[in-house]
């Protein structure tokens, strides 16, 4: 009885399975059928990315955008015919919430794919708007600082930090700098068609 018992043990013993070295952690992602679908989704955050590393001006940061969504939406076309299923419009690619509304309508995916491109395009944008903000304040602040210190004769005066209060219209602001002093000033910071930054100083 006990040596039946035994083998029984011995044939329900699962062996673990082996795992190949040479196997890629990633191939998970390689092998999914949606990767550049999803790719696509995170673009306006990796775009920022690239932008913040290489320290990309403005007027050029469309194009890292653009080159990473024709890319990306052109392999997932590929991967759709090599998949037999159903690719978008080509046009659609320079429009990419299109393209991947679109995407997923056409093969009765879910809509996760959209929201997380939208949600994605929020926080870039939002993250954007912060970086150029806290720019400008900084640009603002040193010229504060020259203007008290070479306008108005005051060498020791310097500006510790601008908030910028009001947007009155595109590009021209309402501003508070603090002075070493304690002091407030009111400012205005004008951001002309060159990019280049003009403050002004009230009269207090």
């Amino acid at each position: 009885m006990n040596e039946e018992n035994n083998s029984v043990v011995e044939s329900n013993t699962v062996e673990p399975k082996a795992i190949d070295p040479k196997e890629s952690p990633f191939k998970f992602i390689q092998e999914h059928p949606d990767r550049f679908l999803w790719a696509l989704c995170v673009v306006p955050i990796l775009g920022l990315i690239i932008e913040l590393a290489l320290s990309i001006p403005l007027m050029y940061s469309f194009f890292i955008y653009l080159g990473l969504n024709v890319g990306f939406s052109i392999l997932d076309e590929k991967e759709l015919t090599k998949t037999d299923r159903i690719a978008p419009a080509h046009w659609m690619v320079l429009v990419v919430p299109i393209y991947i509304w679109q995407r997923v309508k056409l093969n009765k995916q879910d809509k996760k794919a959209f929201f997380a491109w939208v949600i994605a395009f929020i926080f870039s944008t939002f993250i954007t708007e912060m970086i150029n903000d806290n720019a400008i304040e900084e640009q603002a602040c040193q010229l504060v600082t020259e203007i008290y210190q070479e306008q108005f004769y005051q060498k020791s005066s310097e500006c510790i930090a601008v908030t910028l209060d009001e947007e009155v219209k595109s590009g021209f602001y309402k501003g508070t700098a603090v002075m070493n002093n304690g002091v407030d000033v009111y400012i205005t910071v004008d951001i002309r068609k060159d990019d280049e930054i003009y403050v002004q100083i009230p009269n207090q």
